[in-house]
This record gives C-alpha cells, sequence and structure tokens, in this order.
C-alpha cells in the first residue's frame, strides 16, 4: 500500500506508471489544489488539467477531461488518500499481469520462438 506524504497546496504525488512505460502521463495521481485546497485524483495529465482549467471551481465530485478521463475531486485528505490508493491497486495489478505475460513470452522466445520473441519486443 502506497503512503501518501502530506500535502502543501499546489503539490502532487504519483504513482506506478504502466508497465514498460515511464512518464506517460497516465500514473493514478493525487494534488492539491492551490486555489481552494481540494484534492484532485485521476491520471497525473487529467489532474493536471483539471487544476489548469479551474474545473475544481465548480461543485462537481467527478468529471471527465482528456477524451473521456475521469477526475475525482474530495475536499478533505482521507477519501482523497483512499480513492488515489484503490487506483494504485488496481495498476499494480494491470502491471502485474502484464509482467507475467512478458515473462512467459520470454521463455517462449528463449526456447526458440520467433513469434513469442516478436512479441515480447512489444513490451
Amino acid at each position: 500500500m502506497i503512503t501518501v506524504p502530506r500535502l502543501p497546496k499546489g503539490r502532487g504525488f504519483r504513482g506506478s506508471d504502466w508497465y514498460g512505460c515511464m512518464n506517460t502521463g497516465a500514473a493514478p495521481c493525487i494534488r492539491r489544489s492551490t486555489l481552494t485546497g481540494k484534492y484532485v485524483v485521476g491520471t497525473e495529465m487529467s489532474t493536471y488539467t483539471a487544476l489548469s482549467d479551474r474545473h475544481i471551481l465548480t461543485n462537481q465530485r467527478s468529471f471527465e477531461v482528456n477524451g473521456g478521463r475521469t477526475v475525482f475531486v474530495y475536499k478533505t485528505r482521507k477519501p482523497a488518500v483512499t480513492k488515489f490508493q484503490a487506483l494504485c491497486v488496481e495498476q499494480d495489478r494491470v502491471n502485474e499481469e502484464m509482467w507475467q505475460e512478458h515473462h512467459r513470452e520470454l521463455q517462449a522466445a528463449q526456447g526458440g520462438d520467433m513469434g513469442a520473441a516478436l512479441r515480447a519486443g512489444d513490451f
């Protein structure tokens, strides 16, 4: 379980990215608004968009940005951290499945399967 540090206004914290990727903007992220002090939870780029477009000035609990990515807004820290941790657990589960699939492809490639070698390169 990820421990989220105290977040002063204007700061954020991001979880793990997709397996085999880095700095894609799709990692789970929690940020605190400089304007309102509200917590915004979603993917990294969608939280940036939500904060820069001033979506958090409304009273909506969640809304979509960046082509359908959902962002959640919370007034207090506890439910925001709970939602962020749930997103991180889901991301870690997906990453574990992708790692296992990649590992199986690598083993098949080492056994001489050229199709597996090409599929292993997709990770």
